[in-house]
């Protein structure tokens, strides 16, 4: 799971109240019971829960209370979301929902629904958690009681902005969260909110911060004497300590972190404890600690499937062979290393704009999920254009003959890896240029949507849904700015000369001729600039004139020279 996420929503699933059973006769009370040993036995021994969910659904149908059996229901959604079978956790969850409802329990079948947007946030479907979480938020508004279910949203919330890398608005609902655990009693969850309250301060580079955030954690995850919490805090401190050169503090403290992970046996906080620890040695430039903490990281990593950490691992490694001069060590994980990269950026990119479908999904009638399917097809057949387009640069350059063989391997290594470099910039390139049309394709269809919902009783309610997914998707500046980015890095001068070449064009002129360099054809360019295909061309023969071109020169065979 996700940075620190994995522990929150560990906590989150195992820590329920149910205060809306109440202990009797025998059954009910060997209910509670089985109810009380649930969450040690999910956490400790997962394999073993299944028994006691077969007595607690018995019994469950012995008492004449539909509320047991919605218990029952929602513990057997926990069991799954535990073992990560998120269909089969959805349906026992969505079984104990209807039937708190039929009961008048509408607070109970918020607090599944938070339960639902963890499950949610555990499968990436950011958009689908938010909405949840927002929903509930809504319905608990004004309410003064249940603290706990109003904590748990905001802190599901907190950690789904971490996620997005999105701090401050993160921080907004950790900080709320922290507060409502403090009013429901429930130090282990306030514990948990400052630990990642502390890790999104680093990313911001706030570390005195971090230190005072991952300081609180400490104290309060001391005094109940929670040693996984304890590691925790105590990684964020040595953490911190490495990115301020605090070297020795942050070796006494990684190490300190990496014994109590290991005592609470958290597989994956010791993992991050075992990155930075590399990362230290690295720095102090100590082999033997550094061989070890590495191989450490890469076994876990892989045995895990962390592959953040595993990029890590390679990453590195090659840094260290780089260092220490054996080269060709250096070039072949380094090519491990942004293959991994690469991998994790298209999973990215995926994942943005499946959110976006699964938003636009949800807002659209009935009548109206075919045009989904279309996009679908859009999707599988931009796959198939990025391989198909990627283009790989091969840059030839004299080798430096020397009487050092030491430096004719390090001007080769450099230049194998600047060619490595440019492949994948140029691949992410493409990847986000693409995924960008799609998007743009979405938003259009999102906005032929409004024509028939304009006859619909509720057109209105309908009509802000479509306007809001517009307005939060289309921001077309935002968009061209990260693109130029991403293009100038690997066509430096492309602009320059063209400027050069044609004095009189316009900032617009500049971005179609951009996209043109990628060889993008016109429904993909009208996409991206939000026009016509007939206006793509209209622009393509002003272009022409602009750049004093003759009817026998082609414009993209032209636009491809320049430099």
């Amino acid at each position: 799971m996700k940075r620190f996420a994995y522990l929150h929503l560990l906590f989150l699933t195992l820590t329920i109240g149910f205060a809306h059973v109440v202990a009797g006769q025998n059954d009910t009370t060997r209910f509670n019971e089985l109810r009380q040993l649930l969450p040690d036995v999910i956490e400790s021994n997962i394999d073993s829960a299944d028994w006691y969910l077969e007595e607690m659904l018995a019994l469950a149908g012995s008492i004449a209370d539909d509320k047991y059996l919605a218990s029952a229901y929602e513990w057997h959604g926990n069991l799954y979301f535990a073992k990560s079978s998120y269909d089969t956790a959805t349906y026992y969850y969505d079984l104990a929902k209807n039937l708190y409802l039929q009961q008048g329990e509408e607070i109970i079948a918020l607090e599944i629904d938070t339960h639902l947007a963890a499950l949610d946030f555990d499968k990436s479907d950011y958009e689908k958690a938010i909405t949840r979480l927002e929903t509930v938020l809504s319905a608990l508004d004004g309410n003064d009681d249940n603290y706990s279910i109003k904590a748990k949203a905001c802190n599901i919330l907190g950690n789904i902005y971490s996620e997005m890398e999105r701090y401050e608005t993160s921080n907004t609902y950790l900080l709320e969260s922290a507060e409502y655990f403090s009013l429901a009693a429930d130090s282990v969850n306030v514990s948990l909110s400052y630990i990642t309250l502390a890790y999104n301060h680093i990313e911001l580079k706030n570390y005195e911060q971090s230190l005072a955030y991952a300081e609180k954690g400490y104290q309060m995850s001391k005094a109940m004497n929670f040693v996984r919490l304890v590691g925790a805090s105590v990684y964020i401190m040595g953490k911190v300590a490495l990115q301020l050169d605090r070297l020795e503090q942050a070796e006494a403290q990684l190490t300190e972190a990496l014994d109590l992970a290991r005592q609470s046996e958290d597989p994956v906080l010791v993992a991050y404890i075992h990155a930075e620890l590399a990362r230290l040695y690295m720095q102090l430039g100590q082999s033997e600690p550094f061989a070890t903490h590495i191989d450490q990281l890469e076994s876990l990593a892989t045995d895990y499937g962390l592959t953040i950490l595993l990029k890590d691992a390679y990453e590195l490694k090659s840094a260290w062979h780089e260092k220490s001069g054996t080269y060709d060590e250096a070039l072949k994980t380094y090519k491990v290393y942004k293959t991994l990269a690469d991998s994790l950026f298209n999973e990215r990119m995926t994942a943005q704009l499946n959110e976006m479908t699964t938003k636009y999904n949800t807002e659209k009638k009935e009548r109206e999920i075919e045009q989904l399917k279309h996009q679908e097809k859009i999707s599988n057949l931009t796959k198939l254009l990025m391989v198909a387009t990627m283009v790989a640069l091969v840059i030839i350059g004299a080798l430096i003959y020397s009487r050092q063989q030491k430096a004719k391997q390090l001007a080769q290594y450099k230049l194998e890896k600047a060619q490595q470099e440019i492949e994948y910039q140029e691949q992410e390139l493409m990847t986000f240029t693409l995924s960008l049309a799609q998007k743009k394709n979405l938003l259009h269809d999102i906005k032929e949507s409004a024509k028939p919902v304009r006859q619909l009783e509720d057109a209105n309610l309908q009509l802000k849904k479509i306007n809001s997914s517009i307005k939060n998707g289309w921001n077309v500046e935002k968009d061209w700015e990260e693109f130029r980015s991403r293009f100038e890095k690997i066509h430096d001068t492309f602009f320059s000369q063209l400027i050069k070449l044609g004095p009189t064009l316009t900032p617009y002129d500049l971005r179609m001729c951009a996209y043109l360099k990628l060889s993008l054809s016109s429904k993909e360019i009208a996409a991206l600039l939000n026009i016509k295909i007939s206006s793509v061309e209209i622009q393509r023969s002003r272009l022409r004139k602009k750049l004093n071109l003759t009817q026998d020169e082609n414009l993209g065979t032209f636009i491809l020279k320049v430099s």
